[in-house]
């Protein structure tokens, strides 16, 4: 069924919160599909992480090898870039804004993406340059501490820019599935480095604290807003499922989790980000979501 143009995927997605002395709160969540990006995707680079700032969608995909550029407003592909970073081992899982620029007068802030690939525990920070053509270009890169010293495997990365601080989750185990005994979603809390600092490569002693909760499997895009990481996680094949949870970092919980394959997702979730207050998914197969969550 057609509505304005969008495809209603789904209802209501029925989800629960915890207050603090512990009661359930219900909430509902509405999906659609807003449109479908229309870029090729080459082989070996599917749709990876995405974010937005102002009206721009930048999609990234597996590689690294380009950037797709999507106008929110009029829901087309302005323009698809080549970057100067490609690798066969970045998978650019997440991607997202900062707050700093290189200029004062570049229009966007500095795009960071991670890299979720255990021979790549790393972030790139990507200035964006928007003349007659888009421009990017790699300015800093920011290694966190070896997987084994730290015990945190397939790191990924989301920025918290109300504390100024780098996030790296990942695994206790070297495995993303939340079927493996024992294993568990790592919270690490970093310092955001500053980009006069040049590459940086993040110590142990650098960690500002850390926590863990229960796995999930395979971590896909995520974001933090006031103080709570928003993500979305696993695949259609096989038992992973797929889910949305928030996590609330002063309380160190889980404060939603819920089982999006359950309630008629239909696709790989990959980029997770914000556009004038509601959350975009971008699946895999190029479909543009928008999470409505009502309290």
């Amino acid at each position: 069924m057609k509505t304005l143009g969008k495809i209603i995927l789904a209802g209501i997605i029925g989800l629960c919160t915890f207050s603090g002395n512990g009661e359930l709160h219900a909430q509902e969540v509405k999906f659609e599909q807003l449109f479908k990006q229309t870029h090729q995707t080459a082989r070996g680079a599917s749709r990876q992480g995405a974010a937005i700032f102002d009206k721009y969608l930048f999609q990234f995909h597996n590689a690294n090898r380009t950037i797709a550029i999507y106008d929110m407003e009029t829901q087309q592909l302005i323009e698809e870039i080549h970057t100067d970073t490609e690798s066969k081992t970045y998978h650019c899982n997440n991607a997202g804004f900062g707050t700093a620029r290189l200029a004062k007068s570049d229009f966007f802030p500095l795009l960071y993406v991670s890299m979720e690939n255990i021979k790549e525990h790393k972030v790139l920070v990507f200035r964006i340059q928007k003349e007659e053509h888009f421009k990017i270009s790699c300015v800093q890169t920011i290694t966190f501490p070896a997987p084994d010293e730290i015990g945190v495997y397939y790191p990924n990365m989301v920025l918290n820019n109300e504390k100024k601080e780098l996030i790296q989750m990942g695994y206790k185990l070297n495995s993303f599935n939340s079927k493996t005994p024992n294993n568990q979603i790592e919270i690490v809390r970093y310092k955001l480095p500053t980009l006069d600092k040049g590459d940086v490569i993040l110590k142990a002693d650098d960690i500002l604290g850390r926590f863990h909760i229960p796995c999930v499997s395979a971590t896909q895009g995520a974001f933090c807003k006031k103080g709570k990481i928003y993500q979305v996680y696993g695949a259609p094949e096989g038992d992973w499922g797929i889910h949305f949870q928030c996590i609330n970092l002063k309380k160190q919980k889980v404060e939603i989790l819920e089982d999006l394959k359950a309630k008629g997702f239909p696709t790989e979730p990959e980029g997770f980000s914000v556009y004038k207050g509601s959350f975009i998914c971008c699946g895999v197969d190029g479909s543009v979501f928008k999470f409505t969550i009502k309290k």
